[in-house]
């Protein structure tokens, strides 16, 4: 092998990259391929961008929204390579952007596709960033499974704080071309996002930050993604020379005098990694990354590569999918097996209170410092959102991620139509299906025992309310003390 092409199982590949991880500065630019490696129930996979364009104009014209004739055309353009002339075409044919963001939503399998092994095994490796060109949302769900707190996400809009969370070391996922989250953030044509690219000169700026400091992974493209040339041009513009770059591909994917232009123009080493049915060759390569440096490469005593998951058979419920419990095997491998410790394994905890009550909700976060101090919890309320971040969806993600669910209880949150219509209907949606434990905390007196979380243990002890007892920081030392044992009977039963 060569500088420029290199095998996957090379140790100095693994000790090459897993050295740019231990750095904190790899992030990884995932393409299209990674969404094509869920499946549904019943063995289908979301489809790659040529197909994901069919499927939309098939969409459209079976609802009457384009007539046969546009459909015919789109497809046309598509099996003649002009696939970004189609997304644009389909991105002006679907003006209204709810419509857009359901049609999106139907045709990548989105409330069907479970995540992938290769998901999980992303979520456990320290990357310090995520760049995302496709529209589905599997690594952050993936990633909110395995860290138990949720993947800060960012879009153009809501670009502002990438680059204080980047120093700081915060992980997030920027989506360049938005997500199905997101119906404002969709660009399906070229000439939508180079408009993006022109005019939003912050973004820019923070794009060519983000690039210029880091190294970059590439994995889930093909050579023919228009995506992948458009990020490469990117690096060889903004990246410091002494940086570098891999892009993981099938074995053969790429020529050899491919290779060596994209090494000598843009300083990027093609990974290769051989092909089977299950891609064990690209599962072992992510384990090994997910290792710490000093011990890739080993084997265990029983012989096996360390990092190597065990898949069980137990399936656990996550939001709206299914995620194989490949997780399950951590706390099993831990002994003899060690990740990163950069893994996070802290439980989120998710403040829910009228602002009216900011003030106790503020003394109850101080009796649970230690908890923070010791690593144990990692509480998240509103007033952690940045600014210029989109709030509605950023709750919406820590709501969805949280292990544990407070729900501040007085007569402000029971007449706020956002803490009890929103919040309160959601986390006891996923304390039902088993994903959260929902805990109210009775803040003041209220008439609350006939709510949807009347029937939970609530806290202080015996539902007394906070205000009511004589020494307030008895009440929230009592409340802390009942939010430990819940984080230790979940830290004992994962």
């Amino acid at each position: 092998m060569t500088q420029y092409l290199r095998a996957a199982s090379d140790p100095e590949v693994l000790t090459e990259l897993c050295g740019a991880i231990d750095r904190g500065r790899c992030v990884l630019a995932a393409g299209p391929g990674l969404c094509a490696e869920a499946h549904t129930v019943d063995g289908r996979h979301p489809p790659l961008f040529e197909d994901l364009l069919k499927g939309m104009a098939n969409w459209c014209s079976g609802r009457r929204l384009i007539d046969p004739d546009q459909a015919a055309d789109i497809h046309t353009l598509i099996e003649k390579g002009f696939c970004v002339e189609a997304g644009q075409e389909l991105e002006e044919l679907l003006s209204d952007k709810s419509i857009r963001q359901q049609c999106l939503r139907d045709v990548l399998l989105c409330n069907e596709a479970n995540v992938s092994s290769l998901h999980i095994h992303l979520a456990t490796i320290g990357f310090r960033a995520y760049l995302a060109t496709y529209y589905d949302t599997l690594i952050e769900t993936a990633y909110s499974a395995v860290r138990r707190s949720a993947l800060a996400k960012y879009y153009e809009s809501s670009s502002n704080n990438i680059l204080q969370d980047y120093n700081e070391g915060h992980p997030f996922i920027l989506k360049l071309h938005g997500d199905v989250d997101n119906q404002d953030s969709i660009i399906l044509g070229d000439r939508s996002y180079e408009r993006i690219l022109h005019h939003a000169i912050g973004y820019r700026d923070c794009l060519q930050s983000l690039i210029s400091m880091s190294s970059i992974l590439f994995l889930g493209f093909r050579v023919s993604d228009p995506d992948l040339e458009g990020l490469v041009s990117k690096v060889a513009a903004f990246s410091n020379p002494l940086k570098r770059h891999w892009i993981v591909v099938p074995e053969g994917h790429i020529p050899p005098l491919k290779a060596k232009r994209l090494w000598s123009d843009r300083r990027i080493s093609v990974i290769q990694y051989k092909v089977d049915a299950t891609h064990s060759a690209l599962e072992s390569f992510l384990e090994q990354l997910a290792m710490p440096l000093s011990r890739v490469g080993q084997t265990s005593e029983q012989g096996t590569k360390l990092g190597s998951f065990g898949v069980s058979a137990k399936i656990e419920s996550f939001g709206n999918r299914w995620i194989s419990s490949s997780l399950a095997s951590f706390s099993e491998r831990s002994t003899t097996m060690s990740t990163r410790p950069r893994l996070s394994t802290a439980i989120e905890v998710f403040f829910s209170y009228a602002h009216e009550d900011e003030e106790l909700r503020n003394q109850l976060d101080n009796h649970i410092a230690l908890l923070r101090q010791q690593g144990v919890i990692a509480a998240w309320y509103d007033r952690k959102i940045g600014a210029g971040r989109e709030w509605d969806s950023e709750i919406e993600a820590h709501l969805n991620a949280a292990s544990i669910i407070l729900l501040l209880v007085s007569a402000n949150f029971l007449a706020s139509g956002y803490c009890y219509g929103k919040e309160m209907t959601r986390a006891m949606e996923r304390h039902e299906a088993g994903e959260a434990r929902v805990i109210p905390v009775i803040l003041r007196p209220v008439d609350w025992q006939d709510a949807p979380f009347g029937k939970l243990q609530a806290l202080p002890k015996d539902a007394t309310p906070v205000t009511s007892w004589g020494n307030i920081d008895e009440a929230f030392m009592n409340v802390a003390q009942g939010i430990r044992a819940a984080v230790q009977e979940l830290m004992a039963n994962p």
